[in-house]
């Protein structure tokens, strides 16, 4: 499911995030923005499966 962002509106946190993370667009197809997304990511490690990278961002 391919997102497309209009990098003018977006912050500088998430002009420097990965477009390809599934995780993140599962995030926000659960609603969250770019931004919140963004942030509910941080910290969570790449090397985790996708489901399990939005696990932990949903439990925060």
């Amino acid at each position: 499911m391919p997102l497309y962002y209009d990098n003018k509106s977006t912050s500088g946190i998430a002009q420097s995030i990965n477009h390809s993370d599934e995780a993140l667009e599962a995030l926000m197809a659960l609603g969250y923005s770019l931004n919140d997304a963004t942030l509910a990511l941080e910290g969570v490690s790449t090397e985790l499966s996708t489901a399990d990278r939005v696990t932990q961002a949903l439990r925060g």
